[in-house]
């Protein structure tokens, strides 16, 4: 039973370690999943591409992209919405599209809950300032996104050696804005000092960037009114509330097993006892012998 145990914990993680459709069609519902790749661009990699699947359900039919953290998949979802209207985020995965296709959120109950449920999106659009163009917002993670979202800003002086990370977002008045995120203030004033030219302001450990062809009023307009602030978020998903109620419960079982125990072996004593007081009342001599000896030193 035990060896049996083994082997079927040791496929599950194989077929974990060698990868497993994200798409989880309901019971009685057919569809065609196939490996796709998709068009060859830097982008993908540095987002951190791990597959892709296209799902064919018949009327409707959807490609979904799973990615190494949902960082990597939100910066791909903003980028595919260019070309994708109605691309959706979920968790690891971005998933494109067309047909009939189930209303928004909808999608999350054909694919793999585990890909879906990771938290830990990027807070640094939170940060931008009210107004943006809607569908302009872009995120930068490397010098790929950076030259294809702002061009003209340098990636070997932008800072990414140092973790850096950045959105852009274009404004009315034809303002082209990029918030980035640094470690510390300190790094932030060491980026600035290397990207002397540019019209910028520091805010902490955030530098907006306008890049050049902005007027200068529209842009002192748009800088003026950075929505900074602290934000902590954790790259994990929360635990289960029903996985904590099962332990609960199961420390629960345990302590009511124990009270049972206790009161079985009291009660079993008690037995035992009663009876030999009852048999000792009656006559029964035997019954007032607390144990058997031998009496070996007599000989």
């Amino acid at each position: 039973m035990l060896r049996r145990q083994c082997i079927a914990v040791f496929l599950a993680l194989a077929a974990s370690a060698f990868g497993q459709s994200v798409w989880r069609p309901a019971p009685g519902v057919k569809a065609k999943i196939s490996e796709v790749k998709p068009e060859s661009s830097p982008l993908w990699a540095e987002f951190g591409l791990k597959s892709a699947e296209e799902a064919d359900f018949g009327k409707w039919w959807a490609t979904a992209y799973r990615f190494d953290d949902p960082t990597g998949a939100y910066a791909a979802g903003r980028w595919q919405e260019a070309s994708h209207p109605g691309t959706e985020v979920l968790g690891t995965l971005v998933v494109t599209c067309s047909g009939d296709c189930p209303k928004p959120g909808d999608l999350a109950r054909y694919l793999d809950p585990a890909e879906v449920g990771r938290a830990g999106y990027p807070t640094l659009p939170g940060f931008l300032p009210k107004g943006p163009i809607p569908g302009s917002e872009r995120y930068i993670l490397g010098p790929a996104s950076l030259a294809a979202f702002a061009p003209g800003l340098p990636a070997d002086k932008f800072g990414f050696q140092f973790s850096a990370e950045a959105v852009v977002a274009r404004y009315p008045g034809e303002v082209t804005l990029v918030l980035a995120s640094y470690p510390t203030p300190s790094i932030a004033r060491q980026v600035m000092a290397g990207l002397a030219g540019f019209k910028m302001k520091r805010a902490g450990s955030l530098v907006e960037i306008a890049l050049p062809g902005s007027a200068d009023e529209a842009v002192a307009r748009v800088m003026g009114s950075l929505r900074y602030g602290e934000k902590v978020t954790f790259d994990e998903k929360p635990p289960d509330p029903s996985v904590v109620h099962h332990f609960l419960l199961m420390i629960l079982a345990i302590f009511k097993l124990i009270g049972f125990l206790l009161v079985l072996c009291v009660v079993g004593g008690l037995v035992v006892e009663g009876g030999r007081l009852l048999a000792q009342r009656f006559g029964y001599s035997s019954a007032s012998d607390a144990f058997i000896s031998l009496h070996l030193t007599d000989k």
